[in-house]
């Protein structure tokens, strides 16, 4: 008797969690958007490419990073 029961919460389990899992799929919302990552040339600090700055073809995270920025040599 008390491995049927466990076979009857088992299978109760598992079909909770499908649908579950199926509501989430046919909820109707489209996926999240992925943005680029883009790392600063400053401080290394990842953002997304849309949210940082730019500056002669290298990303930054901000106008203070980009502003401070002094490559070697120069």
């Amino acid at each position: 008797m008390g491995k049927i029961l466990l076979l009857v919460l088992a299978i109760w389990l598992l079909l909770t969690i499908l649908k579950g899992y199926r509501r989430n799929v046919d909820s109707g919302q489209p996926a999240a958007k992925v943005d680029d990552m883009v790392q600063c040339e400053q401080c290394g600090v990842h953002v997304p490419a849309d949210e940082g700055v730019q500056k002669n073809g290298k990303h930054y995270c901000s106008d203070i990073c980009r502003n401070s920025h002094h490559p070697s040599g120069q």
